[in-house]
């Protein structure tokens, strides 16, 4: 690269020609999707469709940014319908999770349905990774409990879960995260030209921005008080609650035998 930018871009050596990517419209996801076409990839851009994730056409400028800039024959965008994931993972301990307070964890289960719904759509095409644009810690949906549980979902049905930035976590923790990885990714959009604006904060990102707005999420954490530790603290039972779910679907939706 140019120099600017941290190490802080991690693939494996062997990454095939063509991979899926879990694409919001926001700068991480967007800084991966560039990283990934920059080194000649094919990337297939996830985008999810549910009731309570409105504005959903706000990534549509990036992702038309992507393909100007690195070829539509390379950059495809395929949006999944998670409701059919979402109804059996997010939903179907409904009342349950509501009375033992685990219906905080709304952006855990939505996010089990879109891994669920992108490793049935790597199970038709044969794609063997994915990538996501998480950063570890930033969010309770972020957390490394989470993280390990994701990963071995994938490796469950032949597949391996990608974060390349995941460990720069610690040191986005500085005045509203705009600390020097983050800026040098932004720079990097900049030169790009995924970007317009000169300044970091002159462009719109994030939720009524570039990504979609989650109706649920937000009101997760209105009733958890906006308090992460106690969202936190209900992820582990959630997971142990929700995995098997996962696990029942997409093995109903794929024919594929998990691997224990």
């Amino acid at each position: 690269m140019d120099g600017r930018l941290p190490e802080d871009f991690i693939i494996p050596d062997d990454l095939e020609d063509s991979v899926t990517l879990l694409y919001s419209g926001g700068d991480d996801s967007t800084y991966i999707a560039a990283r990934l076409l920059m080194g000649g990839r094919r990337v297939h851009l996830l985008t999810f469709l549910a009731p309570y994730l409105i504005f959903q056409k706000s990534s549509q400028k990036r992702v038309a940014s992507l393909q100007a800039r690195y070829g539509a024959e390379r950059v495809s965008v395929d949006t999944l319908d998670i409701m059919p994931s979402a109804r059996r993972i997010l939903f179907a301990k409904l009342v349950s999770d509501f009375a033992d307070d685990r219906l905080l964890c709304a952006c855990v289960g939505c996010k089990l349905a879109m891994h669920a719904g992108t490793i049935i759509f790597n199970s038709r095409r044969g794609i063997k990774s994915a990538f996501t644009g998480n950063v570890l810690g930033q969010t309770y949906d972020q957390s490394a409990e989470m993280i390990a549980a994701t990963a071995k979902l994938y490796q469950s049905f032949g597949m391996r879960l990608v974060e390349p930035i995941l460990e720069s976590g610690s040191e986005r923790r500085l005045a509203f995260g705009e600390n020097n990885i983050r800026k040098a990714q932004i720079e990097m959009l900049r030169a790009e030209g995924l970007i317009e604006a000169e300044r970091a904060f002159d462009q719109p990102r994030r939720f009524f921005g570039s990504q979609p707005f989650c109706l649920l999420g937000k009101s997760a954490w209105v009733l958890a008080g906006l308090n992460q530790d106690r969202l936190q603290s209900a992820v582990g039972s959630y997971l142990e609650r929700h995995l098997p779910l996962v696990y029942e679907f997409i093995e109903k939706e794929t024919g594929i035998k998990r691997l224990r």
